[in-house]
């Protein structure tokens, strides 16, 4: 993670600490991210040096006025003044990763060959946090590759499941013999 990133995030995650709304920043940077950086035109608008700061201040207050918290709101404004627009998707990410570290959330993702019921996701991840101890939040992905089966990637932690997976092991066992 870059390191001006995680700078920028840090100080707005203590801000989030002492206000005790850590969640609502967390919802209110989703939003700007929804909004600012998913969109190509949006997002070269605030980084693009001739456009006045001014104007782009401007048009964060039209954009989220008071849908989001004054302080994220004041937040977007001083990455203008500081030039760091480029790296607002950075540092909301920063900030996600410091809101999963401080509410013990792990994020991982689910492989499978098909979908997976909701219910069923919601059992993995509960048996998954009880035996990690932390709460797991599984994101479902197919990958038409695995022939069934499921396999579960939690940071370095790999949890495989899978046919294909089965099979080199059994064959592994049988050339060992």
């Amino acid at each position: 993670m870059e390191s001006v990133a995680l700078r920028y995030a840090s100080s707005l995650f203590e801000l989030a600490q002492e206000e005790r709304k850590i969640e609502r920043y967390e919802a209110d940077l989703a939003l700007v991210k929804n909004i600012i950086c998913s969109d190509e035109e949006v997002s070269s608008f605030f980084m693009h040096f001739n456009v006045d700061k001014k104007a782009k201040k401007e048009t964060i207050d039209k954009a989220f006025g008071n849908s989001i918290s004054v302080y994220v709101l004041n937040f977007i404004k001083l990455l203008i003044d500081k030039n760091r627009m480029g790296s607002l998707s950075e540092i909301i990410q920063a900030y996600h990763s410091l809101t999963n570290d401080y509410l013990g959330i792990k994020e991982g993702m689910l492989y499978s060959s098909m979908p997976i019921a909701e219910q069923e996701i919601k059992k993995l991840e509960h048996v998954l946090s009880t035996k990690m101890n932390k709460k797991i939040v599984l994101t479902p992905k197919i990958d038409e590759s695995l022939i069934g089966g499921i396999k579960v990637v939690i940071g370095n932690h790999v949890i495989d499941g899978t046919v294909k997976n089965k099979m080199s092991l059994l064959k592994n066992e049988l050339l060992r013999k």
